[in-house]
């Protein structure tokens, strides 16, 4: 179902990596386990699948030994071609990008490599660790970017190349963008932002205990109170309450605009603060508090990535072969692989948006198992490759977008150039007599 999405990768893998076959089943190997749920390459010999076989190049599931080799000949600068020619960033030349920048922890196991620590917040100790930082489009509810970095570079430290980086590349007149409350650890650093010309920051407080008295102490008539509806039925409206104030960070004498929103939870009605530091001026408080809530769809696709994409089950960036005590860090190989996967993540959000609720709203999770796992067969002729799906309950949600995909007329480029057709079990496929023998061999499934 996602195939011709693969499909438009190819002109990129062969720009970066060549045409060779191994470059090919490396890359469709790591692309399609996170498609469909694959945990490692390491399980990928026991994959007695035709169709993955097909997927990534050959007959049979490939050997650990074919991707690893690959994988360890890998230059930075083929994978920084690669994620250039796969980045869609062009759409934003002269407008207004929205985006949340966060990392995901990956944490590391080994004990032989002295590599740099990082807070994990949710195993909520230090611990060695590299990060992946990923742009998430706000509007597009996509992956934009992915940066990869040591353990010991967090938020506050990235923050403003990246984002000079991105606008630079995307041209974008302003680059709105939303972060979490380790972008403010370094006030100077942060400050630093807040002045970066075409750059609109919204960016959670760290709640010191300094300012939370300050916060504290705002007077009751300068705080606003709103309704919100409260999403558990029969519950009655939650009660959120505004406050504008201004905040000296650091040694600077240049107030920062400040939001301090109020609410109570609990049977003790305690407070609970959230706070924005901006250099947004002039639009409402309460909107950019609905708007910083969307960056939550960020979180939601790190934990898309970790729960159905293995996004933690991902290769290393130490180099095995530098000093165990001091270890280089090459980005080159977590990068593709982390960048694959979030390719994986986008194709699938792009999926859904062909299906009408309730399977519209699925996370990548359930669109494996409903509409990429479904059992069938499959079929050959001189100029066609037939995937026969078996019957079930709600074929009719994957009707129209069938006749979609098969009037495209995608080619197949490794498998003889065949044109790629899906139908259903019960509709009888024209054919000529031929079957999927005669696609069977190494030079029909290498064209």
């Amino acid at each position: 179902m996602i195939l011709p999405s693969f499909l438009a990768l190819l002109p990129a893998m062969q720009a970066a990596f060549g045409t060779g076959r191994q470059a090919f089943r490396a890359v469709a190997t790591h692309f399609w386990c996170a498609c469909l749920s694959i945990a490692r390459v390491f399980h990928v010999p026991d994959v007695h699948d035709l169709g993955f076989a097909l997927l990534t190049g050959g007959i049979e599931s490939p050997a650990r030994s074919t991707i690893w080799g690959w994988m360890g000949r890998l230059k930075g600068a083929a994978v920084a071609r690669f994620t250039r020619l796969t980045e869609s960033l062009a759409a934003w030349a002269g407008k207004t990008l929205r985006v949340s920048l966060d990392s995901h922890t990956v944490p590391c196991w080994t004990r032989k490599y002295a590599i740099p620590k990082g807070y994990h917040t949710c195993r909520n100790k230090h611990m060695k660790l590299e990060h992946l930082y990923y742009f998430y489009d706000l509007h597009g509810h996509c992956l934009l970017r992915l940066s990869a970095a040591p353990g010991d570079q967090d938020l506050h430290r990235r923050m403003l190349p990246e984002i000079r980086r991105l606008k630079k590349d995307t041209g974008a007149a302003r680059v709105r963008v939303l972060l979490d409350a380790a972008a403010s650890k370094d006030e100077e650093l942060l400050l630093a932002l807040l002045r970066e010309p075409g750059v609109e920051v919204l960016a959670r407080a760290v709640r010191h205990r300094t300012y939370m008295r300050q916060w504290q102490a705002i007077p009751g008539s300068q705080w606003s109170t709103y309704e919100e509806p409260n999403e558990t039925r029969g519950r009655p409206p939650r009660l959120l309450q505004v406050a504008n104030t201004v905040t000296h960070l650091g040694s600077s004498e240049t107030p920062v605009r400040t939001i301090v929103a109020r609410e109570y939870h609990g049977r003790d009605q305690k407070e609970c603060y959230h706070v924005l530091y901006t250099n947004v001026a002039r639009e409402h408080a309460v909107g950019l508090i609905q708007e910083f809530r969307s960056r939550q769809h960020h979180e939601q696709a790190y934990r898309v990535g970790v729960h159905d994409l293995n996004l933690d089950a991902i290769t290393h960036g130490y180099v095995k072969d530098s000093d165990p005590e001091a270890p280089d860090f090459d980005p080159a190989r977590i990068t593709l692989v982390g960048w694959l996967k979030a390719l994986a993540f986008n194709v699938l959000q792009a999926f859904k948006g062909n299906l009408h609720h309730p399977f519209g709203a699925m996370q990548a999770g359930s669109l494996i198992r409903h509409f990429l796992m479904r059992p069938g067969s499959l079929y050959a002729t001189a100029d066609e490759l037939i995937i026969a799906l078996d019957p079930f309950g709600f074929r009719e949600v994957l009707t129209e977008y069938v006749e979609q995909l098969n009037a495209a007329a995608h080619r197949i480029p490794w498998l003889g150039n065949r044109r790629l057709r899906v139908t259903f079990a019960d509709q009888e496929p024209e054919m000529s007599g031929s079957t999927l023998a005669s696609l069977l061999t190494p030079k029909n499934v290498w064209c």
